[in-house]
């Protein structure tokens, strides 16, 4: 798990041509059952959402190590400000 451990890593990519928040990479060392796991985020879909935010409906999790498989998947159905 990410934070139960000594040190994680992530790595974070970003869109140059519309500065989203497009892929998360990151370590899952803090568990035994994961330790030596690397798994990324990617988010697509984009929604406008309140006080001009932009929020993605659409997640893809895939283990990159030690094999490459589709761990979650999973799409945003709605989202609310809280006021």
């Amino acid at each position: 798990g990410v934070g139960r451990s000594g040190e994680d890593k992530v790595i974070a990519w970003i869109s140059q041509r519309d500065h989203r928040l497009r892929r998360v990479q990151f370590t899952l060392t803090g568990l035994e059952s994961t330790a030596g796991a690397d798994v990324d985020v990617t988010f697509s879909d984009f929604q406008r959402g309140p006080q001009g935010t932009e929020w993605p409906r659409h997640f893809l999790e895939t283990v990159r190590r030690p094999l490459t498989v589709k761990a979650h998947e999973w799409r945003m159905t709605g989202l609310h400000a809280q006021r």
